[in-house]
C-alpha cells in the first residue's frame, strides 16, 4: 500500500514543527490577560479569507501601522465574540440566555511580535532530526509554510537559526500569493518535489511519495485531499513526531531502552565506544552467567539475611474489611456514577430525579426513563428497538439509526404520558443540528421541559457511540437532556465544530447505505450473506433514508402503536395456570411413606 512504501520527499511546515509554535505565545498571552483560551485563534479563523492575518500571509498588504490597526479590529469583532461565547456555553452544556461578558482588549501589535520572537527558536527534537536527514542525502526535503514579509533591513529577514538552509526548496505563502489550505499551493509543492526528483536522477515524485508534516488539522486535511501522506504534529509533542518520522524513514521502531531525552539518539542509536563493555569484562560476565562451575571460595559462605517483610492482610485488615455491593462484585453497576445520577438536591424536596437509561444487547436497544426510590428504581416509560418493527424498521435494530429511532419513541411516549406532547414537539424533521429543548410560553406562564440525565452504564463513551444516538433521538423528541455536541459523529476536534450533514447521515442510515454499496461492489457474496434480510425485503441502499423518515413520522403520530400480529394478551389467571403447568408439587410425609411401601410390594411380587 502507498502508506507503507518508503517516501521520496518530506514536506515540512515551519511554525509548530521545525520551530517552536507561535500558538504558545497566543496561549500565554490569553492566560496572562485573563482572556478565554481560544479566542484569538477563533477570531483569526473566522475572518478568513479577508482578514488582516490572511492578507499579510498572502503578501497582499505591507507590515505597517495599517496592518496592525486592521489586525486589532479583527480581534475586537462584537459578532464573533458573541459566537465564541455561545460556543463555549454549548461545550459546557449550559442552556438558556447568558449575560455576554465585555469584549476583551488585545494588543495586536505586541502579540504579533511575541509570536514572531517565539517562532525563531528551533525545536529541540525536530531540528536535530532535520540535520540528520540533510546529512544522509537520502530524501528530498521541502518546506511549505504560511509566512510573512518583514520590512527591508529587519533582523528577522536573516536565517540566523539555519532552519531554512536544511531544505532543498522553500515555498512561502507571502512570496507565492497562495496560502494553506489552498489546494493550489499543495500542487505547487508537489510539482517542485517532482522536478527536484528528476533533477537528482529519479523517475519523479508523485503526491503519494511525499509525507507532509503540519500542526493544523485543516492544512493536513487539504494536503490529504491533494494526495499527500500526512502526519499530525501535536503541540508540545514533537518528540513523538520525530519517533514517527524515524519509523517512516528508517523503517523500524527504535529500541525501548534508548535515552528518551536525547534527540541525537534518534536516526542511529548505536552505543558510543565509551559505554561499551571491555572484552575482559565481557568474558567475566559470560563466565558468571553461563558457567556451571562455582568459583573457589576462601571462606565458608555466610547465610543470606532475609529482607524485612510486612504482612499487609493481617487480622486488623480482615476485621475492617467491608464487602462490596453484589452488583459491584459482579461488575454490573458503577456506583460512583450511580450515586451522582440519583442524588437529588435537598431543596427539591421529594421530586424524582429522572434519568434516561440506555443499554444494548446483541439484538435489542433498551431505553427507559427511570427514577430512584428507597425501595429501588421505578421505570416511568420504556421503549425497545424490537418495537420499531411496528413502524416499518425490520432490520438493523441495533445500529446507530435504530438507537436514534428508539430514543425518539421513548421521548414521545414519555411526553404523551405526561400530557406535554403538543407543547414540546422537539425537532420534527431531523437535520443533524445541535439543539437543546427549551422552555415554552403557555397561557399559564413559562413551562419548562421534562428533564432527564443520560445513564450510559458501563459503556465506554467514545465519540460516535450508539448511546449518544439514543440520546440525540430523545433530545429531538422533546426531552431536555443536558449534553454537548463533542461526542456526536461529525464533530471535528480541530475546528471544534459539528458537521450537521455527517450527523444527519447517521440518523437516516447513510453510513449503512455507503457500506452496502461498497460491499456490493467489492464482495458480492459477502454482501448477500450479510444483508440477506434486506435483500429478502427488497430494501436497497437508496431506500434506507426514506424508510427511517417514514418511521419517524409514524412514531410521532402514534407512539403507543400496537403490534398487529401480537394477538390478545393473556389474563393473570392464564399466566398462573401456565406457570403451574410444569410445576411438581412437593409430597407430604405420609405420601412419601405410602410411595415407599408401594415400591416394596412391587418388588416382592
Amino acid at each position: 500500500m502507498a502508506e507503507n512504501k518508503r517516501p521520496i520527499g518530506l514536506l515540512f511546515d515551519i511554525g509548530g514543527v521545525c520551530v517552536v509554535s507561535p500558538f504558545q505565545a497566543i496561549l500565554g498571552y490569553e492566560i496572562s490577560q485573563n482572556i478565554p483560551p481560544g479566542w484569538v485563534n477563533f477570531s483569526i479563523s473566522r475572518t478568513s479569507p479577508n482578514g488582516a492575518w490572511h492578507k499579510i500571509e498572502r503578501g497582499e498588504i505591507k507590515m505597517d501601522a495599517n496592518f496592525f490597526a486592521e489586525f486589532n479590529r479583527d480581534l475586537r469583532h462584537p459578532s464573533l465574540w458573541k459566537q465564541f461565547h455561545e460556543q463555549q456555553q454549548q461545550k459546557k452544556g449550559l442552556a438558556g440566555p447568558v449575560t455576554l461578558p465585555p469584549l476583551p482588549e488585545v494588543d495586536a501589535e505586541w502579540l504579533f511580535w511575541e509570536m514572531m520572537r517565539i517562532s525563531r527558536t528551533p525545536d529541540p527534537y525536530m531540528f536535530p532530526a532535520l540535520k540528520k536527514l540533510k546529512a544522509s542525502g537520502k530524501y528530498l526535503l521541502g518546506a511549505l509554510s504560511n509566512t510573512v514579509k518583514f520590512p527591508e533591513g529587519h533582523a528577522y529577514n536573516k536565517d540566523e537559526t539555519g532552519v531554512r538552509s536544511q531544505f532543498d526548496f522553500f515555498i512561502s505563502s507571502a512570496h507565492t500569493g497562495l496560502r494553506k489550505p489552498d489546494p493550489k499551493i499543495y500542487q505547487a509543492a508537489i510539482q517542485e518535489m517532482d522536478a527536484l526528483a528528476k533533477k537528482r536522477g529519479l523517475a519523479g515524485a508523485e503526491a503519494s511519495d511525499i509525507v507532509f508534516f503540519d500542526d493544523i488539522g485543516e492544512n493536513l486535511k487539504a494536503g490529504k485531499r491533494s494526495g499527500l501522506r500526512t502526519v499530525k504534529v501535536t503541540l508540545g509533542k514533537t518528540l513523538d513526531t520525530v519517533k514517527e518520522l524515524e519509523q517512516i524513514t528508517v523503517g523500524r521502531r527504535p529500541p525501548k531502552n534508548r535515552p528518551k531525552s536525547s534527540p541525537t539518539a534518534l536516526f542511529g542509536w548505536d552505543a558510543s565506544p565509551a559505554k561499551r563493555i571491555p572484552p575482559q569484562s565481557r568474558r567475566t560476565l559470560f563466565f558468571l552467567l553461563f558457567s556451571n562451575r562455582r568459583p573457589q571460595a576462601s571462606a565458608p559462605p555466610t547465610p543470606a539475611k532475609m529482607p524485612f517483610t510486612k504482612t499487609v492482610k493481617n487480622d486488623a485488615y480482615f476485621s475492617r474489611y467491608q464487602t462490596k455491593y453484589r452488583r459491584r462484585r459482579e461488575g454490573k453497576t458503577d456506583y460512583y456514577a450511580r450515586k451522582r445520577l440519583i442524588t437529588q438536591a435537598k431543596n427539591k424536596y421529594n421530586a424524582p430525579k429522572y434519568r434516561m437509561v440506555v443499554r444494548f444487547t446483541n439484538r435489542d436497544v433498551i431505553t427507559q426513563i427511570v427514577y430512584s426510590e428507597i425501595s429501588g428504581d421505578k421505570v416511568f416509560a420504556s421503549a425497545y428497538s424490537h418495537e420499531l418493527k411496528r413502524y416499518g424498521i425490520n432490520q438493523g435494530l441495533t445500529n446507530w439509526s435504530a438507537a436514534y429511532a428508539t430514543g425518539l419513541l421513548l421521548a414521545r411516549r414519555t411526553l404523551v404520558k405526561l400530557g406535554l406532547a403538543e407543547q414540546f414537539k422537539g425537532v420534527e424533521e431531523a437535520d443533524g443540528e445541535y439543539t437543546l429543548t427549551e422552555a415554552v410560553e403557555t397561557g399559564d406562564g413559562e413551562r419548562r421541559p421534562f428533564k432527564a440525565f443520560l445513564d450510559v452504564g458501563l459503556v465506554r463513551t467514545s465519540s460516535g457511540n450508539r448511546v449518544f444516538g439514543a440520546m440525540k433521538g430523545a433530545s429531538d423528541g422533546g426531552i431536555f437532556i443536558p449534553h454537548s455536541d463533542r461526542r456526536f459523529p461529525g464533530y471535528d476536534i480541530e475546528s471544534e465544530e459539528l458537521d450537521a450533514d455527517t450527523l444527519r447521515n447517521y440518523i437516516f442510515g447513510g453510513h449503512v447505505s455507503e457500506y452496502m454499496e461498497t460491499l456490493a461492489d467489492e464482495d458480492e457474496e459477502r454482501y448477500k450473506s450479510q444483508f440477506i434480510k434486506y435483500i429478502e425485503d427488497d430494501i436497497d441502499a437508496g431506500d434506507l433514508e426514506e424508510m427511517y423518515q417514514e418511521a419517524h413520522k409514524a412514531i410521532r403520530e402514534d407512539p403507543f402503536k400496537k403490534d398487529e400480529d401480537e394477538g390478545s394478551k393473556k389474563t393473570k389467571e392464564q399466566w398462573k395456570a401456565e406457570s403451574k403447568q410444569h410445576k411438581v408439587n412437593k409430597l407430604t410425609h405420609e405420601q412419601r411413606k405410602a410411595r415407599v411401601q408401594e415400591k416394596i410390594r412391587e418388588l416382592a411380587a
